[in-house]
C-alpha cells in the first residue's frame, strides 16, 4: 500500500462529521480514546458517518496486573500507587470543564464501557466482550481522583455480552525496567511527587525488591473489552 492509498484528517472525535461525508465509513475504529470523548457527540457523528450495515469497534485496555499468586498483591498495591502518583496532578484539580470530562472518562473505565447506550434503533449485533474483569479497566484508582467514581450500565437487553477471565490471554514477562518503560509510556512525563508513598523512583525501589531484584521478570495479564456495533439498516 503506497501513501497515495492513505488520507488522514486531523480533528476531534466529536466533530469528525464536519470532515466527511455521512454514510462514507464502512468501519469505524476507536482505541483507547472513547472515554475521553463528549459520549452522544462521538456517537451521533459515528452513526452518521457509517453506512447502513457499517461496524463500529471500540475497545480499550487497562494497566498490566500481576498473575503470580506469590507476588500479585505486594506487587500490584505498589505499581497502583506508582500509576495514582503518576495520574493525580492530571485527573485532580482544574477547572469544572477539567473535573467533568476525568470524571466522565474515570467513571467510563471504571463501568468497562458498560455506559455507552447503544440503542436497539440504530445499532443491532452488539456485542461486548471483555477480558480479566476482576482486574481494573482504569489507568488509576479512585485514590488520584478529587471527585467520587461512579460506575454505570447502558447495555440493552438486545446486547450480547462475554466475560472471559483468562490469566494468559496477552501474557508478558516482564522485569522492572520493562514496567518503568511501560509506565513512562502511559504518561510521558513520570511526576517525582512527595508524600507518605515516597517518590516514583522510590517506588520503584520498592517494586524491584517486591518482584525479587532489577533483573528478574514476573508474568503479566491485561484487563481489556472490545465493542462491536453493526449500524441498523432502515426499513
Amino acid at each position: 500500500m503506497s501513501n497515495r492509498d492513505l488520507s488522514y484528517t486531523l480533528s476531534s472525535g466529536e466533530d469528525l462529521l464536519q470532515h466527511h461525508s455521512p454514510g462514507s465509513f464502512d468501519i469505524i475504529t476507536c482505541a483507547e480514546t472513547f472515554p475521553l470523548l463528549d459520549t452522544q457527540a462521538a456517537l451521533d457523528n459515528i452513526h452518521a458517518l457509517l453506512r447502513p450495515g457499517g461496524v463500529l469497534a471500540i475497545w480499550f485496555y487497562g494497566p498490566p496486573f500481576f498473575t503470580e499468586a506469590a507476588y500479585a498483591p505486594t506487587c500490584q498495591r505498589i505499581l497502583d500507587i506508582i500509576m495514582d502518583q503518576n495520574f493525580r496532578p492530571v485527573v485532580s484539580g482544574g477547572d469544572d470543564f477539567h473535573k467533568r470530562s476525568w470524571k466522565r472518562a474515570a467513571d467510563g473505565k471504571f463501568s468497562w464501557l458498560d455506559y455507552i447506550p447503544l440503542s436497539s434503533d440504530k445499532w443491532t449485533d452488539v456485542r461486548r466482550h471483555k477480558w480479566n474483569t476482576y482486574a481494573r479497566l482504569s489507568f488509576f484508582t479512585p485514590n488520584a481522583c478529587d471527585f467520587p467514581v461512579r460506575a454505570s450500565s447502558s447495555v440493552g437487553e438486545h446486547e450480547t455480552v462475554s466475560e472471559e477471565d483468562d490469566p494468559s490471554f496477552w501474557s508478558v514477562t516482564w522485569d522492572v525496567g520493562m514496567l518503568r518503560r511501560f509506565v513512562k509510556a502511559s504518561f510521558p512525563k513520570p511526576r517525582d511527587l512527595a508524600g507518605m508513598d515516597g517518590t516514583i523512583d522510590q517506588l520503584f525501589e520498592q517494586l524491584t525488591k517486591a518482584i525479587g531484584g532489577e533483573n528478574v521478570s514476573r508474568k503479566l495479564s491485561w484487563p481489556a473489552v472490545l465493542i462491536l456495533a453493526v449500524k441498523a439498516i432502515e426499513r
